[in-house]
């Protein structure tokens, strides 16, 4: 009892400093700043900051970059370091920064995007830190968007934003009408894969026997979001009861794609980057995964889809099944109450599987 009193009153000390060194920000940033008034169509060159480091997250913020573009923007990007590659081949980018965490490299990009003079700062994010709003001061671009943000000056233009169960992407919408004055209702992801991954990943799967190909993604983010071997053996053997024009490719990590047994005729995509595995989902008749950044990659590539997803809550009170579903016709979601999704049963797994096997007609 003792123990969590003492945490409790550590979670609001921390809390509290927090707010105070949000404030001083404010205060040595802010004052006697001059906002300009908001004129779109005089927005020309936005700065998106998508350094989260999240795939998935830089994927579903493709739409976005590619709207702006065709919308005649100048689109500059912050990435992080591990997410940064997704939109490397992208034309409709102009310029990539790489975040690091270190203060001093904080500052110093912060330094260097100021020279830029951007008309506009796009921030998605729900949760701001001290050090990071000082950074989106240091910018010091004409405008900074941002959602749920009214109580920091900086941000002049603020969306009030309390959906929990709404998808992501409509928070794009309303920035692309924001900045272009048109309702987007077909927002779409955009991936480019270089040529020679593509090249030499269809020069492989050209070897398998079949006509049509299931690729399975096991792996998430996090333990408790994976596959079992269980689940995989199982719908191997599902799906091999449907035909043998069939191929089964397995994608993921490749020090975690090693450790995986698989039964007999299951091929391991022997590519070991991001983009290999993106080139698999490609050419998928069906694709299966559990809710990670592959379940994007098969939207933009608008393949039929199996998500398995958990019904949990994240940060800010999001309904994750919701805010993060596929959302798109070929796509169908299998959700459970349960902590791991390898507690779902085969046989459900399989179910939706036999709902979508007209994808798999051997015609």
């Amino acid at each position: 009892m003792f123990v969590k009193k003492i945490k409790q009153w550590n979670r609001k000390k921390n809390q509290y400093l927090r707010r105070l060194k949000l404030r001083l920000v404010c205060l040595l940033m802010n004052t006697g700043r001059r906002v300009s008034p908001w004129k779109p169509d005089s927005v020309k060159k936005i700065l998106v900051l998508r350094d989260d480091n999240k795939i998935g997250d830089m994927i579903v913020s493709t739409g976005l970059f590619s709207k702006l573009a065709a919308a005649g923007k100048h689109i500059d990007v912050v990435a992080g370091k591990d997410n940064a590659f997704i939109i490397s081949n992208l034309s409709q980018i102009k310029n990539i920064f790489v975040y690091h965490p270190r203060f001093s490299d904080i500052f110093k990009l912060g330094l260097r995007l100021r020279k830029e003079k951007y008309d506009l700062v796009l921030d998605f994010g729900d949760y701001i830190s001290p050090v990071y709003y000082f950074f989106i001061c240091l910018i010091n671009a004409r405008h900074t968007l941002g959602f749920n943000k009214n109580n920091l000056p900086r941000y002049d233009i603020n969306i009030d934003y309390p959906f929990v169960d709404q998808h992501v992407t409509k928070r794009y919408k309303q920035v692309i009408t924001l900045l272009t004055g048109e309702q987007d209702e077909n927002y779409h992801y955009l991936l480019s894969i270089p040529e020679q991954e593509r090249a030499a990943t269809h020069a492989f799967l050209s070897q398998l026997a079949g006509n049509k190909m299931v690729v399975i993604n096991p792996f998430a983010a996090r333990k408790e979001r994976n596959l079992s071997p269980v689940q995989v053996d199982g719908m191997v053997r599902f799906i091999r009861s449907i035909g043998p024009h069939i191929d089964i490719v397995l994608i993921g990590p490749a020090q975690l794609l090693a450790t995986f047994t698989v039964a007999e005729g299951v091929v391991k995509n022997p590519g070991t980057t991001f983009f290999s595995a993106m080139a698999c989902i490609e050419k998928a008749s069906l694709v299966i995964s559990p809710d990670t950044s592959w379940v994007h990659v098969a939207c933009a590539f608008d393949k039929p889809l199996i998500a398995l997803y958990g019904s949990n809550v994240i940060l800010g009170g999001f309904i994750n099944n919701k805010v993060w579903a596929p959302n798109y016709p070929l796509a169908r979601q299998i959700i459970t109450t349960e902590d791991m999704l390898s507690s779902i049963p085969v046989d459900d797994i399989n179910k939706e599987i036999a709902a979508m096997s007209t994808f798999l007609s051997s015609n």
